[in-house]
């Protein structure tokens, strides 16, 4: 019951959250803050049953019921939720705004939905308010940036729920059974719809785009959400799969090589959550008991790390205006920022160190779980491999150019609640990797492992030695600051980005176009329409008639010149394209109109399998 209750007083929260002043909506996110911990508290003390369900019925406003399961896949990852939301909210309790506010407590009840879902019915919801709620987190940053990337959020995440909607209703038809747990039918659809909030290759584009350009405090907690729900879910819907294996797998590699290229910090560690997440998937795909423990244990561990991460790169964001590597270079005169802010500093290493898989750091134990895991699954065990000496590589210039080598001058300092969430999940990196058997309990299968023996401590350090020696050799060719040569082109380069960046560019034009034309056609037919019927036209004579032919041939005129100078104007510099330039649109070429359309089609549909079930 204590589950209803959290999501339940998230949800209420959030619009008094929104419209309270000042003191009280602090006053309010410490209050969500210790229920987040006492609800990870219970789930970790074992005072929720494993399988223990509840349904809540809303027979008076014509819902069935809300049905919520302690499945042991969801304990862990509800728990996971709970504590690294509640250190989010309390990073961003003094600096975020009211509406980005409200939005995370809609998230974050969301996530825990999703977790504790026990139908499909109950899942889909969490899962579209999910969507919903991290797409107006991104939208309310209000810049430009931020808006493109919502729109294009909302397009993948739609589509993929769309898919996810199509597998259940294929699997209902199956099966009879709204049940939450591996399809029988529509199983693709389930894959690829839930991949795509998993940021598998074929559709990341959407989590450097929004997790990079949302307001600071809001990519801590964004940073735990979306792709974590999805892993978590795909582990529910997936055994065996060697495609979704391999799937994880690229991802690990693809993600270090992309977070390589970039010069923006959270972008860089943007890029880098596709990597961890691929070791989860990769871990969820082998579907055995060390497999799925290590993926769903480096689900809590890579939130932990990832959320303490943007907490620093934010913090630097947040003291000197920006987060460019080339702009923190500064001249030898600013300081070096690391002697000015030193928590986030230090947070900063804690976080690399963790994600890394250094020995005594909760990523190493989750890691090496996963190393156990697939040490006779060739080749995909080697590529785990590298790419652990690719994430090392990554962070030592994470932490080389964005923080020792970094001189700014400091506009403020980090406030005391953001210093103190730093500090906290900084000590939780630490603790769960020396006290590693104070989380076994949570795993599914109770894997344990002899991780702290002196092989397997060198193993763990060694790739980053690895990866210290590769920075070493190659830092000049890292430094952002250099300019690119052919092969960082060709390999740091998004493929993708310039095809899809044109093509929408043509297909937003086209749009607009249609749009236009169809408008101009509804108004006039509209207005001789209203001619004949009041015979307006009867009671013209030939010298009005005169004066409006006069009329329309200087609108025609108008028309033809405003035609001639979009023809003659001068093609925009590729980073001025309006691809989804809200404020020069109007409500019509947003097709709002057909999003709701689409949206009650999606609720119609659900409602009707869900009501008229065998």
């Amino acid at each position: 019951m204590i589950v209803l209750y959290v999501i339940a007083l998230l949800l209420i929260l959030s619009p008094i959250v929104y419209f309270a002043s000042l003191t009280p909506r602090r006053i309010i996110m410490w209050g969500a803050t210790a229920v987040l911990l006492y609800f990870a508290y219970i789930i970790a003390a074992g005072f929720i049953p494993e399988d223990v369900s509840l349904s809540l019925d809303f027979a008076v406003v014509g819902i069935n019921s809300f049905n919520f399961t302690s499945h042991p896949y969801g304990l862990i990852a509800g728990f996971a939720f709970a504590l690294v939301s509640a250190f989010g909210f309390m990073y961003g309790v003094r600096v975020a705004n009211p509406s980005e506010q409200a939005g995370a407590l809609i998230a974050v009840a969301s996530a825990l939905g999703v977790s504790f879902a026990a139908d499909f019915v109950t899942f889909y919801l969490f899962w579209e308010m999910l969507t919903f709620s991290v797409g107006v987190i991104v939208l309310l940053a209000k810049t430009r940036d931020a808006l493109r990337a919502g729109l294009r959020f909302l397009v993948f995440q739609v589509t993929g729920g769309l898919m996810l909607l199509f597998g259940i209703l294929l699997n209902y038809w199956e099966t009879g059974s709204l049940l939450v747990g591996e399809p029988v039918a529509g199983v693709p659809l389930f894959v690829l719809g839930i991949g795509i909030k998993s940021a598998f290759i074929i559709a990341y584009f959407w989590l450097p785009w929004a997790y990079t350009t949302a307001n600071f405090p809001s990519s801590v907690v964004l940073a735990a959400l979306s792709t974590k729900a999805a892993v978590y879910a795909l582990s529910r819907v997936v055994s065996f799969n060697e495609i979704v294996l391999y799937i994880g797998v690229a991802m690990t590699i693809f993600g270090f090589t992309m977070a390589l290229a970039q010069k923006n910090l959270r972008k860089l560690l943007a890029y880098h959550i596709i990597s961890q997440v691929g070791y989860m998937v990769a871990g969820v795909g082998l579907a055995s008991t060390q497999g799925v423990d290590g993926a769903l244990l480096h689900l809590l561990n890579h939130m932990l790390y990832k959320g303490l991460l943007f907490m620093a790169a934010g913090s630097v964001l947040f003291s000197t205006g920006t987060e460019s590597v080339l702009e923190l270079k500064g001249s030898p005169d600013k300081p070096y920022i690391w002697k000015l802010i030193p928590i986030p500093v230090v947070a900063g290493v804690c976080g690399a160190l963790a994600i890394s898989g250094m020995p005594f750091f909760n990523g190493f134990v989750s890691k090496y779980i996963l190393k156990y895991a697939f040490a006779d699954v060739q080749p995909a065990g080697v590529l785990l491999m590298v790419a652990s000496v690719g994430t090392a590589l990554s962070f030592c210039k994470f932490l080389y150019f964005g923080f020792f080598k970094a001189r700014a001058e400091i506009l403020r300092r980090p406030t005391f609640s953001m210093n103190a969430a730093m500090i906290l999940v900084s000590l939780a990196t630490i603790i769960l990797g020396v006290r590693a058997e104070l989380i076994e309990p949570l795993l599914p299968y109770a894997s344990s492992l002899p991780y702290y023996s002196l092989a397997n401590i060198w193993g763990g350090f060694q790739f980053i030695l690895y990866g210290i020696i590769v920075f070493i050799i190659l830092r000049n060719f890292l430094d952002p600051a250099n300019k690119p040569v052919l092969f960082q082109k060709l390999v740091f380069v998004d493929p993708f980005w310039d095809w899809f960046g044109s093509a929408t560019f043509v297909l937003a034009k086209i749009a607009t176009a249609f749009d236009k034309y169809i408008n101009i056609i509804y108004e006039g037919g509209s207005t001789v329409l209203k001619r004949i019927l009041s015979l307006e036209f009867l009671q013209v004579g030939k010298e009005k008639a005169y004066e409006m032919a006069l009329q329309a041939g200087k609108l025609e005129e108008t028309l033809r010149g405003d035609l001639k100078k979009v023809e003659k104007k001068k093609k925009e510099p590729r980073e001025d394209l309006k691809i989804f330039d809200i404020k020069g649109w109007s409500i019509k070429n947003l097709n709002v109109d057909a999003m709701i359309m689409a949206l009650l089609l999606t609720i119609f549909l659900l409602t009707f399998f869900y009501y008229f079930r065998t």
